[in-house]
């Protein structure tokens, strides 16, 4: 990544972005004078993401500090409808959220 690539942080509930013109960032992006970076909150984590993806952006992700799950959940057991009605919301929605 070059030098000059967007670094994305995480603190105290909130996105940091530091090397980005807030114009580039999503909608809901302050500019903080304390730090003197645009923060916004953490649910705009994946819209951040997204742009810089669709722009072609090289990005540093400091903020992604989650694990990614193994979702092979193999059971013998049959959801309930509205189990099986949250599952297909959740596929809709891109897999992000929880159920």
């Amino acid at each position: 990544m070059s030098p000059s690539a967007p670094i994305i942080r995480y603190q105290g509930g909130t996105l940091l972005v530091e090397g980005c013109n807030i114009n580039a960032l999503p909608d809901g992006f302050q500019w903080d004078p304390r730090v003197r970076l645009p923060r916004g909150p953490a649910h705009l984590y994946h819209p951040t993401v997204l742009r810089f993806h669709r722009a072609g952006v090289a990005y540093v992700d400091e903020a992604r500090e989650y694990v990614a799950l193994d979702r092979n959940f193999a059971t013998d057991r049959t959801p309930r409808d509205y189990q099986r009605e949250a599952v297909e919301a959740w596929r809709q929605a891109g897999r992000r959220g929880l159920i």
